[in-house]
């Protein structure tokens, strides 16, 4: 969770001394479609006895622990306010390795994903997210492989948007997400940087 803080600082001191440059108005035309990529720093959240597991695993001598979130999207533009639908991949991998073995579990959630820009230009300033979707779980080990059945899932977030270039923005989104799988909610919560293309 340290990450998590040190990311929101930089974020903070960032907008503070004016480079949020999405704040400055452009007047280039939107363009009509858009691919978002997407890495993050994640937290998982599992059902109790997983979460016991993982954590008595990653507390063990010489095993280290990654959680990661990616997102990958397709947006079109819905609206001359802001508004853009389309559909995304995310995924939030949890990592447990001691140089020899691994045991990873990765969490899936295949939505219809909306996003709204509260400035009305799209890849500019603040900007809400809500995804809503089916969603698996898969379990990669030394010793084998296993997946869920398929369930379903939700997505909320927000964040900050500015201009990179002409045709490109970058952002800074805070996301949580939970699914319901096999009668087990399971879910985590990213801090990341996207591009949006």
């Amino acid at each position: 969770m340290k990450y998590i803080s040190y990311l929101f600082a930089v974020l903070l001191l960032l907008c503070g001394a004016g480079v949020c440059i999405g704040q400055v108005t452009t007047h280039v035309e939107e363009q009509n479609v858009y691919i978002d990529l997407g890495l993050a720093i994640a937290g998982t959240n599992y059902e109790r006895e997983t979460e016991i597991l993982f954590d008595t695993l990653a507390s063990a001598p010489g095993v280290d622990r990654m959680e990661i979130g990616v997102n990958i999207a397709l947006y079109l533009r819905t609206s001359r306010t802001g508004g853009v639908t389309g559909f995304s991949i995310n995924g939030i991998g949890d990592r447990l390795d001691d140089g020899v073995d691994h045991i990873q579990l990765n969490q899936y959630l295949y939505s219809i994903s909306q996003r709204f820009y509260i400035g009305g230009v799209v890849g500019q300033g603040l900007f809400f997210r809500g995804d809503i979707g089916l969603a698996k779980m898969a379990l990669d080990t030394s010793f084998g492989d296993a997946t869920s059945d398929m369930g379903w899932g939700l997505l909320v977030g927000g964040g900050y948007s500015f201009t990179i270039s002409r045709g490109s923005w970058m952002s800074f989104s805070l996301e949580y997400t939970s699914k319901f799988i096999e009668e087990e909610n399971v879910g985590g919560v990213t801090v990341g940087v996207a591009l949006l293309l």
